[in-house]
């Protein structure tokens, strides 16, 4: 085993933080999207009682909807927050061994 070097990718780490962010903002996008499309047919003369019913359940999901996406967003942060607290690892303990004069 010697030789071998620990390293994380905190490149990798950082980009894949972003990455989780985007999809979770194209996931919010989406479900607000399918809210505008129901709230503009509820009411209209082109909805029924079924039609109504419908989207009133679709609408209960709402907060299920938005937790899933603070979830998302909350593991994107996570992600970024790891990736700064390696770097700031790595750099104290470079700033630790180059210090030292045994």
């Amino acid at each position: 085993m010697s030789g071998d070097i620990f390293g994380a990718h905190t490149g990798a780490l950082a980009e894949g933080s972003q990455r989780i962010m985007n999809v979770a903002n194209d996931f919010k996008n989406e479900y607000e999207k399918m809210f505008l499309v129901v709230d503009s047919l509820v009411g209209s003369e082109w909805s029924s009682p079924a039609a109504t019913a419908v989207a009133n359940k679709i609408v209960e999901q709402r907060p299920n909807l938005e937790a899933m996406y603070k979830a998302i967003c909350s593991y994107s942060e996570y992600c970024g927050r790891a990736a700064n607290k390696i770097e700031e690892n790595e750099e104290n303990i470079v700033t630790g061994v180059g210090g030292y004069n045994g």
